[in-house]
């Protein structure tokens, strides 16, 4: 396998495949998780001002934390549905039979692919490592704090007590 990275510069068919796969890649996990964060939302529309947050602290104090927690849970499935999509818009321009007809070798065929998929596997690194605890702990701090103080106040603890 090093060898065929080694062997020759990123191609113009490898760029389109990769270029192709990392915006389906963000297309079929953007949308998704859009309308997941709109469900959410009016879901827990009432809470919002219940709670003194405003449209602008709802959508930077909060969404913004729970929007990558969505996007990281759907990564695996969104990759392959990526995969599927590009491989099958090259196979209806039928560009892979041209490019299979070049003399590309089928495991040259695929390192745009492993290209693609290294680089949203160390994004998903970065993502779990740094995003997610710091997004989890303003998270946690919101939602966490409010059913405590509601749960200490029926069991007749002072609400104070936080």
């Amino acid at each position: 396998m090093p060898k065929l990275l080694i062997q020759g510069s990123v191609t113009i068919p490898g760029r389109y495949s990769t270029r192709g796969f990392l915006a389906a890649f963000a297309f079929t996990v953007v949308q998704p998780v859009s309308v997941i964060c709109v469900m959410d939302h009016t879901e827990k529309n009432d809470d919002f001002p219940r709670h003194g947050l405003s449209g602008h602290k709802t959508l930077f104090g909060y969404y913004v934390y729970v929007f990558p927690y969505f996007a990281n849970m759907r990564s695996p499935i969104t990759v392959f549905m990526a995969v599927v999509f590009v491989t099958a818009q090259l196979a209806a321009r039928t560009e892979i039979a041209a490019i299979m007809a070049s003399g590309v070798s089928f495991r040259r065929l695929l390192v745009p692919y492993a290209v693609g998929a290294g680089l949203l596997g160390l994004l998903t690194f970065a993502v779990v490592g740094w995003v997610l605890p710091l997004g989890n702990k303003h998270r946690a701090a919101g939602t966490t704090r409010g059913n405590a103080a509601r749960l200490l106040a029926v069991v007749g603890f002072p609400v104070s007590f936080w």
